[in-house]
């Protein structure tokens, strides 16, 4: 989470997300063979190539201010390691319990406690007035994260972690259009071609 703020402060998320969500993948799908064993079908590497160049495709930008960018790529750099990271760690925990969903109740309970802990000891007293003045609002983003992510790693079960990890990550088209259309950011013919290399890596999955 550290990381995931340093990254948004010194770039745009149209940006820092896909960075950060299509180099996880790339390292998932490399590490997954080693971890569990998987081994991906060549329509399939095909398909997590395909959509992991379509993501981060979505990054390419020219660069106003070199030593803001510089920043924003290291951060969004290390986040990939640690997405891959606890990506393959959640998977496996996720197997062995036996319960994806009651295995993301403890991680996000456990979580929320650190995160607690962790902006406690950065801004003190502000932390509670923070949680009081924007409850509901928090509310609804744990509701969602906490859904969204128990429905990732049941399928985790189900499905090579690799396979799963890229399809959750076409979510930077979504992430595109919002910067689009809410935030004023430009969706231009490169980012066009980027969607069309993801939706061709999901067709290269169906085989």
């Amino acid at each position: 989470f550290a990381l995931l703020a340093g990254a948004y402060r010194w770039g745009d998320i149209s940006f820092t997300y896909p960075v950060m969500r299509g180099g996880g993948p790339v390292i998932v799908a490399i590490a997954g063979a080693a971890v569990f064993g998987e081994v991906l079908s060549w329509a399939q590497t095909a398909g997590v190539v395909f959509i992991c160049a379509g993501i981060l495709s979505f990054a390419i930008v020219r660069a106003s201010e070199p030593r803001a960018f510089r920043k924003a790529l290291a951060f969004a750099f290390g986040n990939a390691a640690v997405i891959a990271a606890y990506t393959l760690i959640d998977a496996k925990g996720a197997r062995v319990s036996g319960s994806p969903v009651g295995y993301a109740m403890w991680f996000f309970a456990a979580s929320g406690v650190m995160i607690y802990l962790y902006g406690g000891l950065r801004r003190g007293a502000e932390v509670p007035r923070y949680l009081m003045a924007n409850g509901k609002r928090m509310v609804v983003g744990a509701l969602f994260t906490t859904g969204s992510y128990s429905i990732a790693l049941w399928a985790m079960t189900k499905a090579p972690v690799a396979l799963v990890a890229c399809l959750c990550e076409t979510s930077v088209i979504f992430v595109a259009l919002i910067g689009a259309f809410f935030l004023g950011e430009r969706f231009t013919r490169r980012r066009l071609f980027a969607t069309a290399c993801v939706l061709a890596g999901l067709v290269a999955l169906r085989f």
